[in-house]
């Protein structure tokens, strides 16, 4: 569940892979650092997309040594668990874990724990926002900033009082005549990721599976 894309990086970008320890096992990292600067950077933790079920840090390589270059910071880019073979909310947790991994120790891979963001795309964008959430919550305070792509924070297709989903909202300006019936077809039909995902573990209108999480961060 990716395309190929290329490395835009003009400057060298140290890489670097290890594992850390969460609750449901080793938790594999790659983290991407400027190699130019000296000192503490600031420091965003990505979740990759992918619909809880697929995508990898492979696919979003590119875009977060990109990323580290251009924000100048320090990239983490976890490798969190993916369902059917894990349901919700065991790649919540990767997710929560290496956060509260990359506060602790974050002078070991260069970062300033004052300056933690949390970015994704996608279903990495949900987890994100319902880890942000739980942040502040749980009065932690870790996470700083937040960059939302995309994110899906709707898993129960409900509409409220400002949000109602509308086919023709999408700029569709090549190959309308496939893509929109795809797009009737994934609103209209069986909710399948999400049944995928939770596998009865949680409602789709749970706040942690993202319903109006999005809201609730504004």
């Amino acid at each position: 569940m990716g395309w190929d894309n290329a490395d835009v990086t003009r400057s060298e970008i140290e890489t670097k892979e290890l594992q850390i320890e969460g609750t449901n096992g080793s938790i594999p990292l790659r983290i991407y650092t400027p190699s130019s600067l000296e000192g503490l950077l600031p420091v965003v933790v990505f979740f990759h997309g992918g619909g809880f079920i697929g995508g990898t840090v492979d696919v979003v390589e590119n875009p977060c040594k990109a990323l580290a270059e251009k924000a100048v910071a320090v990239v983490v880019n976890v490798d969190y668990r993916l369902a059917p073979e894990h349901p919700f909310p065991a790649g919540l947790t990767d997710c929560f874990e290496t956060v509260e991994w990359v506060y602790k120790y974050a002078e070991k891979i260069r970062g300033d724990r004052s300056r933690i963001a949390v970015s994704g795309d996608s279903a990495g964008g949900n987890l994100e926002t319902v880890y942000a959430l739980m942040d502040r919550d749980r009065g932690s305070g870790m996470i700083k900033y937040q960059a939302l792509i995309y994110p899906t924070v709707n898993m129960a297709r409900v509409e409220t009082d400002d949000f109602r989903w509308n086919v023709e909202e999408y700029a569709v300006k090549r190959h309308y005549n496939l893509i929109i019936p795809g797009l009737r077809r994934m609103a209209e039909g069986p909710n399948v990721l999400c049944e995928i995902y939770l596998q009865g573990n949680a409602k789709a209108t749970d706040p942690r599976v993202g319903f109006n999480a999005i809201f609730e961060c504004l």
